[in-house]
């Protein structure tokens, strides 16, 4: 018995730790990205699927400089680039998203139109 719960406890030790490693990859990614432009964030929270994370940024103008996402169910998921978005405005990229059942991405892109109003 004493086994199990020592492994237990490390098995809650080692998952915090790499929580704690994945939230400071997500704070190093948003603190270069705001260094680029206007930033939005949405997520989507899944209990037993995988989750999502948005990052969009944009320009003054309106025009999507950069954008990223990270998908997935345990801690092991790191952000990617989302390459067919770059260089779209904002009302492109709001077009496009009516066909498209992303929360997240409609969450990061009504953060950015609030933010350039």
């Amino acid at each position: 018995m004493e086994s199990f719960l020592l492994a237990l406890f490390a098995a809650y030790v080692i998952q915090s730790l790499m929580a704690y490693l994945q939230m400071a990859h997500f704070k190093k990614i948003v603190r270069e990205l705001r260094a680029k432009g206007i930033v939005g964030i949405g997520a989507k929270k899944r209990k037993l699927m995988a989750g999502n994370i948005v990052i969009l940024v944009s320009d003054q103008s309106g025009d999507i400089v950069e954008a990223w996402t990270m998908r997935g169910v345990s801690v092991f998921a790191r952000f990617k680039k989302i390459e067919n978005i770059r260089g779209l405005s904002l009302h492109e990229l709001r077009k496009q998203t009516l066909n498209e059942k992303d929360p997240a991405l409609v969450d990061a892109l009504n953060q950015l139109e609030a933010q350039l109003i």
